[in-house]
């Protein structure tokens, strides 16, 4: 669930708490890939009827004659139109999933899948599931389920969960069976078909606020909104918030939490039809003190709890609030929405962020009514200084005014009637004051783009200090690099208009480039010895010229993508496969989604946490799995969402893909070195591979040689077949593959076992070999199976995971480390 929070920001850390807090989706089905049919997903579709009328997906383009089919969630599902072919014939029709494992699971496997079904009599609706023996009956439905009328479905039909516990098995089914009892009926449809294991009472933690400066973020500031789900329709016995951290009390007051049913979803609705509040009020929310709030019964198929409170934080402090969720709760508990860091306060503090896309001015003249928003203070430390946050007293305003009487006279604003003065406001000993100004710039590249700083300010009776400037951050105050402007010793009393190429100043930078996160900071050291220490400031103006454009994030993924071949429901032997995702641009990549179009089988794992922000040249990693669902070719898509090419919502498709053998067959796998580079002719190079079964039944090899291409160059020692190589399950045999040059220029042959992998004798897996000597040329390789002639590749040779000359020189080093290893156990 993906709802919007805009307003407040906060860096949150989400983690489900209590050691039994998991839940595992074993297997599921949305029916949702473009274009699927049952046999592409997987399922056996039977029609034992008289009509060619049977199940299919319903893409939403199908609507039927007498049969009005709507949707459960917007999106295509299974279904089965008993109308379509008339009074007079037969409808007996079933769908059944692939085989599963959930073996080792005696507790807690629920089945749960979306229906509708209009009842007319004489027809039957069943469903059921295989536990590894027999099909078992879970429900059988006789009357109408969530429809409006004969023929006509209700939009998102009905939600259902069955304990399956007690026919947990390794190959495990679950099928939907529909027999019209020769009526002339109406219809069946399902959807969003999960098995899963669960556990209940869970927490979500919304933590870890530490902010860099102060943060004065007012009231009604909402931290994040906790999804919940009940199991079996249960309720929730009871949310407890819980304070974490060093913050003081007065930090965070004003803690509530809402039900979120009020008129806009995901956003927090005040006043009357607003939100509903849970219990009372936590006014003081102390370390460690948890408060309980009321329970809320509904939880059909969820509900939505949003946490708000009133902020005011100082720096250092760390704060966090922790929501448990007591009851009978699934534990895909998730936060749906978290604001960013930093807080950008809407009564005192900052203004902005000013977005700058392109060649054009932003003025900012304080004329506007609201503009006592932009009073704003900070304390240290500070650059270009040696004030230190201990030295200094108290804070500085940073006022609005439209005139300042001083001893020294009156300053009228540069322009319109409305300045900002930074001035002291009593004594005892030093303040500062500051005015800060965020901007997002990212769409700007100082190489092309011209970007002028111009403000105009006034000396208010100010005495000289090191930290009256003007600074730059480019992280949101949390490091300031550059002072940008320092104001002269001696100072004009009326207005001076100051210039500064940003441009120039930040290509000077480390990194060298414009931020979604600049920040301007005009500040002031107040002396308490001189009561009106101050300076004004009127005019702020940015100006940007040139056509360039800042640079955007690019996204660049690498990883092995073809994963060979396993036994069905077995994971290869060439996962978790580790991917990189990178950026290769010259601007922030934000990743804000990453799935699988065929999660059972191609997996994925250790995500980073999103959304994902890349800086240039940065990068994060994750793991993709492959256990085949079913023989042959598997196929599936990893897209990841992201702003790549400086456009957000961009989805970039990695293609992924395997192959499945027979569950109960040997599997061929062969590891090993495929490029050897021998010192001159008549020399040799040798590598020693491995041939493994990771099948469940023998591996029998009848034949290893090299054909085709400079076989004579290519030789076998370690290993002598025929008769017949016999490997275990499990098992692997090493064997020296060795090449002797018999000429200046590459060559190369091709590697071919001949076994019963996958379950048929005689069936050729080939891998391809080069070789040259040390002068003759970058020769390459590469090692993964070719086609050949007996049907099916027989494994994967796992030296070139992926493609391009960088995934080769990887795989070369791990697999000659693999090696290496190997030849280590063989000599010990």
């Amino acid at each position: 669930m993906n709802r919007s929070l805009g307003g407040l920001g906060i860096a949150v850390a989400v983690a489900l708490l209590g050691a039994t807090a998991t839940a595992q989706n074993i297997f599921f089905e949305d029916f949702n890939q473009p274009g699927a049919t049952f046999t592409s997903l997987g399922w056996t579709l039977t029609d034992g009827g008289s009509s060619t009328d049977t199940w299919f997906i319903n893409d939403l383009s199908y609507v039927g004659g007498n049969v009005t089919l709507t949707d459960f969630d917007g999106t295509p599902f299974a279904a089965l139109d008993d109308d379509a072919p008339g009074s007079t014939v037969l409808m007996v029709e079933t769908i059944e999933s692939p085989a599963f494992s959930t073996a080792g699971i005696t507790s807690n496997l629920f089945l749960s899948y979306d229906v509708s079904y209009d009842d007319i009599g004489a027809d039957a609706f069943t469903v059921e599931v295989f536990d590894g023996t027999t099909w078992q009956n879970v429900t059988t439905y006789a009357v109408d389920v969530a429809t409006t009328g004969n023929g006509d479905m209700a939009q998102g039909g009905q939600h259902e969960e069955f304990d399956v516990s007690t026919h947990s098995n390794a190959a495990m089914q679950v099928r939907f069976h529909y027999d019209d009892g020769g009526s002339w009926a109406w219809f069946a449809a399902v959807d969003n078909v999960t098995v899963f294991e669960k556990t209940n009472d869970v927490g979500v933690s919304v933590a870890s606020i530490q902010p860099s400066s102060p943060i004065f973020a007012g009231a009604d500031q909402v931290l994040g909104a906790i999804h919940l789900e009940s199991v079996l329709g249960a309720d929730v016995t009871g949310l407890t918030a819980t304070m974490t951290g060093t913050a003081t009390a007065t930090d965070v007051t004003n803690v509530r939490l809402f039900l979120d049913d009020g008129p806009t979803a995901g956003a927090f609705d005040s006043g009357a039809g607003g939100d509903t509040q849970l219990g009372s009020s936590v006014t003081n929310f102390a370390n460690p003190a948890a408060y309980t709030f009321a329970a809320q019964a509904v939880l059909s198929p969820g509900i939505d709890v949003i946490v708000v409170a009133d902020l005011a934080i100082s720096p250092g402090d760390v704060v966090g609030i922790e929501v448990t969720a007591a009851g009978d709760v699934t534990a895909n508990q998730t936060v749906v929405g978290v604001p960013s860091f930093p807080i950008a306060p809407p009564t005192l503090g900052v203004f902005g962020p000013v977005v700058l896309t392109g060649a054009g001015t932003f003025t900012q003249d304080f004329e506007s009514a609201t503009q006592i928003n932009y009073q704003a203070a900070a304390v240290g430390p500070f650059v270009n200084s040696s004030l230190t946050a201990s030295t200094i007293s108290a804070v500085g305003p940073a006022t609005l005014t439209g005139g300042v009487a001083t001893t020294t006279g009156t300053q009228n604003p540069n322009s319109g009637s409305i300045q900002v003065l930074l001035n002291h406001t009593g004594t005892g000993g030093f303040q500062v004051a500051a005015m800060d100004v965020f901007f997002d710039l990212s769409a700007l590249n100082p190489g092309t783009n011209g970007v002028t700083l111009n403000f105009s300010y006034a000396d208010i009776g100010d005495e000289s200090e090191p930290e009256d400037c003007v600074l730059l951050s480019r992280d949101n105050g949390a490091t300031w690099e550059a002072v940008v402007f320092t104001l002269p010793g001696t100072r004009p009393a009326s207005y001076t208009q100051e210039t500064v190429d940003l441009s120039a100043l930040v290509g000077g930078l480390a990194g060298a480039n414009f931020t979604d996160q600049m920040v301007l900071r005009f500040q002031e050291a107040l002396d308490a010895a001189a009561p009106n220490d101050g300076t004004v400031y009127d005019d702020i103006e940015i100006v940007v010229t040139g056509a360039g454009s800042g640079g955007t994030g690019t996204l660049s993924v690498s990883g092995t993508t073809n994963f060979g071949s396993s036994n069905v429901g077995v994971l290869s032997p060439t996962s978790p496969a580790t991917w990189t995702l990178s950026n290769t641009g010259t601007a922030d990549l934000i990743v804000t989604a990453i799935t699988s179009s065929n999660p059972t089988e191609f997996s994925l794992g250790s995500l980073p946490t999103l959304p994902l922000t890349l800086t240039p040249a940065s990068s994060a990693t994750m793991t993709v799995s492959f256990t085949p669902g079913a023989t042959g070719a598997r196929n599936g898509t990893i897209q990841l969402v992201s702003n790549t090419g400086g456009t957000a919502g961009t989805g970039t498709d990695v293609a992924v893909s395997g192959s499945g053998t027979p569950a109960n067959s040997p599997n061929l796998v062969v590891t090993g070195t495929a490029s050897f580079v021998a010192p001159g002719i008549g020399q040799s190079d040798s590598q020693i591979w491995s041939i493994s079964n990771t099948g469940t039944q023998d591996l029998d090899i009848t034949s290893i040689s090299f054909v085709t291409g400079q076989s004579s160059d290519f030789s076998l020692t370690g290993v002598t077949v025929p008769p017949t190589l016999t490997l275990a399950p499990g098992n692997s045999q090493s064997v020296t593959v060795n090449f002797t040059s018999s000429q200046s220029t590459a060559v190369s042959s091709v590697l071919r076992v001949v076994s019963n992998s996958g379950g048929t004798a005689g069936t050729n897996s080939d891998f391809n070999v080069t070789g040259q000597t040390s002068g003759s040329g970058s020769g390459g390789f590469s090692s993964t199976p070719s086609s050949s002639s007996g049907g099916g590749d027989g494994g994967l040779c796992s030296l070139n995971p992926e493609a391009g000359t960088q995934g080769q020189i990887w795989g070369l080093l791990m697999l000659a480390a693999f090696g290496l290893l190997l030849l280590r156990r063989r000599l010990a």
